[in-house]
This record gives C-alpha cells, sequence and structure tokens, in this order.
C-alpha cells in the first residue's frame, strides 16, 4: 500500500522540481533518519512531509539556491 505512495510521490518530486535528481530528493527527506529500520509508513510520511515544505516554497526565478532553501526549512522544523 504504502509502496505505490511512495512510487507517486517521487513521481510527482520529479515532475514538479525537475532540476533536483530523485537521490536528492530522498536524502534530504530522509535527512537523520535510520534508512536501515524505517518503515514504509514513515519513509511515505517524511516523504510527504518534505514534498509538501518543498511545495511551500515560491521560487520566483530559476537562479534560487534550492540547497538553501531545503536546508533553512528542514532546520525550521527540528
Amino acid at each position: 500500500m504504502y509502496v505505490q505512495k511512495i512510487i507517486s510521490i517521487i513521481d510527482l518530486l520529479k515532475k514538479t522540481h525537475p532540476k533536483m535528481n530523485v537521490g536528492k530528493h530522498i536524502a534530504t527527506a530522509l535527512d537523520g533518519e535510520d534508512i536501515w529500520s524505517i518503515t514504509d509508513k514513515k519513509f511515505y510520511n517524511l516523504l510527504n512531509d518534505y514534498q509538501a515544505k518543498l511545495d511551500a516554497v515560491e521560487v520566483l526565478d530559476d537562479n534560487f539556491d534550492l540547497d538553501k532553501i531545503i536546508e533553512d526549512g528542514m532546520s525550521i522544523c527540528k
């Protein structure tokens, strides 16, 4: 059940943010997590939260520093 949801979110991330590779999306969403013991449900929830945060950032030009935006956003949540 969660595997299909995970694939859907990854597909959506690639479509809505094509300049960023899939590995970077996953690494950022799972930052600080123990990936060896993460459940499918938790993986889905982390990706879903990451996707929502990333989509909440309005990017007005292509010269933005995406890494900085993501880093700042993730540090706010901690």
